[in-house]
C-alpha cells in the first residue's frame, strides 16, 4: 500500500493521458490549446505497465484525466485495459463532456464505473462565454444517458 509520511494510504491513481483540450476556457486556455512541439503521450502498453505497477501497490481506483481525455481516439481501449487489470476495482473519467452523449455507451461497455464532468455553468450563455463553445445542452444529454446506464460519481 502506498503511504505518505503521515500514514495516509493512497489507493487511487489519477492518470492524465493527454494535456490537449478542445475548449477555450477563459481561466485556463483563453486562446485555445496551442502547442508547437511534437506530443509523445503514454501509449497503451506504457499505461498498462504503469497501472499494473500501481495495482500491485494497492491501487484500487484509476481516474482517467487530461486535458480532455476523450480527445484520444483510444480512450475506450484505455478504460477497458484499466478495468481488466487485477486489483483495479473502479475506473472513472474526468471530462468536459463535449462528446459524452456519443461515447457513454461505449465507455460503459468498456467498464467505466464513474464519471466526473467539469461544467462551468448551467446557464447556456454563461457556459458559452466561459468555454467558448455552445455545448451545454449536448453535455447534459450525455449526463442523462450516463445516469440511465447507472454510472455514478
Amino acid at each position: 500500500m502506498l503511504n505518505d509520511q503521515f500514514g495516509r494510504q493512497f489507493n487511487y491513481l489519477r492518470l492524465s493521458i493527454t494535456d490537449v483540450c478542445n475548449f477555450s476556457c477563459t481561466y485556463c486556455l483563453p486562446n485555445g490549446y496551442q502547442c508547437d512541439t511534437p506530443r509523445n503521450f503514454l501509449n497503451k502498453n506504457e499505461i498498462n505497465t504503469l497501472v499494473n505497477a500501481f495495482a500491485q501497490l494497492g491501487t484500487k481506483k484509476v481516474r482517467i484525466t487530461g486535458g480532455e481525455p476523450c480527445l484520444r481516439s483510444d480512450v475506450t481501449d484505455i478504460i477497458k485495459q484499466c478495468k481488466n487489470i487485477p486489483g483495479i476495482e473502479k475506473v472513472a473519467i474526468t471530462t468536459n463532456g463535449f462528446n459524452l452523449f456519443n461515447k457513454i455507451d461505449e465507455f460503459y461497455r468498456a467498464g467505466l464505473d464513474a464519471l466526473n464532468i467539469s461544467i462551468d455553468s448551467l446557464n447556456p450563455s454563461m457556459f458559452k462565454l466561459i468555454t467558448g463553445h455552445d455545448k451545454l445542452t449536448h453535455i447534459l444529454k450525455g449526463i442523462d444517458r450516463a445516469i440511465e446506464l447507472g454510472i455514478k460519481d
